[in-house]
């Protein structure tokens, strides 16, 4: 009988007479396809872990751990976020205001989007307030000038950021692979 024929008739469409006949209710009511076995648990963790140290994409550890990719982009990036807001204190190191989003130093969208270290590196990382990450998305040159954006063609750490110091002056910082930040330099911080 089909669920037109239920509805005519007045029985009350349940899900357990929806799913008697295998039919799925919302996106994951069905659990794994037939004949797939369900993750182990800790699959996701591994592999934001795996994705996290550069080991591999997203796509690649997806496979390997048997996940869903867009739900391991998801948990990774979450991950990520929390881990450099923590870092800089939840500070903007453009403006010194508060910071609620992240910025890519050298944009995903730029050949950079498979790449686990430009994608998840926290040395591609920086936080920064929403008008500031407007301004840093609009190539502003001066926020070229201080290291908070960069061509496809840079290296992520390359470049110091330089943030408000006292007096209206600069501090430049080295934002480090390790998820760290230098005033020496990457080559002196890693010594």
């Amino acid at each position: 009988m089909n669920r037109r024929k239920e509805l005519k008739r007045g029985k009350p469409l349940t899900a357990k007479s929806w799913l008697k006949r295998g039919k799925p209710i919302g996106r994951h009511a069905a659990g794994p396809k037939p004949g797939k076995p369900r993750a182990r648990r800790g699959a996701m963790q591994a592999a934001v872990a795996q994705v996290l140290a550069g080991e591999c994409t997203v796509a690649q550890a997806a496979r390997e751990h048997d996940v869903d990719p867009a739900r391991l982009d998801d948990a990774a990036w979450e991950a990520v976020k929390k881990a450099v807001l923590e870092r800089d204190s939840y500070t903007c190191q453009v403006s010194g205001g508060l910071a609620v989003d992240v910025h890519h130093i050298i944009r995903r969208g730029i050949g950079g989007s498979a790449d686990p270290v430009i994608a998840y590196g926290t040395a591609n990382l920086v936080s920064v307030s929403r008008a500031e990450h407007d301004r840093c998305h609009a190539k502003d040159p001066e926020l070229y000038e201080r290291g908070f954006w960069r061509w496809s063609t840079e290296k992520p750490g390359a470049v110091p950021i330089k943030v408000p110091g006292p007096f209206g002056s600069y501090q430049e910082l080295w934002l480090l692979p390790n998820g760290k930040v230098s005033v020496t330099g990457p080559a002196e911080a890693a010594a």
